[in-house]
């Protein structure tokens, strides 16, 4: 069930509904996660069960960062405890990035963010745990104009250690802008080719559909914009379908 919600907050970004049961899920994981932590305490695997009840902190504070809420959890005793588990476990990558994620609602701690993703990069062996990473340093750069080459830097970082639709249509998006609707059009259809394969087999998911809708309209947006009607209608009709 928290695996359900946390993918409902990916598939309704910024919608109420899913945002609330998605909070009292991860509160009432917390809860659990809190008194199965006294049982574990002195084992080999305590520092996970440390790990999950500050997870379930932060996920409780994006759900009500979703709905506009005023946080249930304060992002600096969160943090202030995120560095003592990793001063704590100083190898554990996980509680670095986690470190980085807790400050997501907060606009202002965008710093504090990225040296904590940078941070966990330096334990990361394997390039696709990297490609997340990457991809979160790419989501604090986009918020600042004056970062926008830093953006794309990580996000290209992100799709060669692994790709996803997400950062390939970021870096689309980011061609578009550029007038560079050649190379746009190209990202965009790489999207296309490989969702309407898993579409064929009834195996897309709901939020990959709508990366496929999105792909279809900004495909449309750009031949409107070159003032190629028959093009622009086209992938409009693809996209409604």
């Amino acid at each position: 069930k928290i695996w359900l919600h946390s993918l409902n907050l990916q598939y309704y970004r910024k919608s109420n509904l899913p945002a609330k049961d998605a909070k009292s899920a991860f509160l009432k994981c917390h809860e659990e996660v809190k008194n199965l932590l006294e049982l574990m305490k002195g084992t080999d695997v305590e520092h996970w069960y440390k790990y999950a009840w500050l997870w379930s902190e932060m996920k409780v504070d994006m759900a009500c960062d979703y709905e506009g809420a005023v946080l249930y959890f304060s992002i600096d005793r969160l943090s202030e405890r995120c560095e003592k588990l990793i001063e704590e476990y100083t190898w554990f990558s996980n509680a670095k990035i986690l470190l980085g994620l807790c400050f997501e609602p907060a606009l202002n701690r965008t710093n504090r963010a990225l040296l904590a993703f940078a941070d966990a990069l330096q334990d990361i062996k394997s390039e696709c745990f990297a490609a997340p990473v990457f991809y979160w340093m790419g989501k604090r750069y986009e918020r600042y104009l004056d970062n926008r080459e830093d953006a794309i830097k990580c996000y290209n970082l992100a799709e060669k250690s692994k790709s996803k639709f997400r950062t390939i249509f970021k870096l689309a998006v980011y061609a578009r802008d550029e007038g560079n609707y050649k190379e746009a059009i190209e990202l965009f259809n790489m999207i296309i080719d490989k969702l309407n394969m898993k579409k064929r087999l009834d195996f897309t998911d709901p939020l990959e559909l709508e990366y496929l809708f999105k792909a279809y309209a900004q495909k449309s947006y750009i031949y409107n914009k070159n003032g190629e009607d028959v093009r622009a209608i086209g992938a409009a009709e693809k996209a409604e379908e």
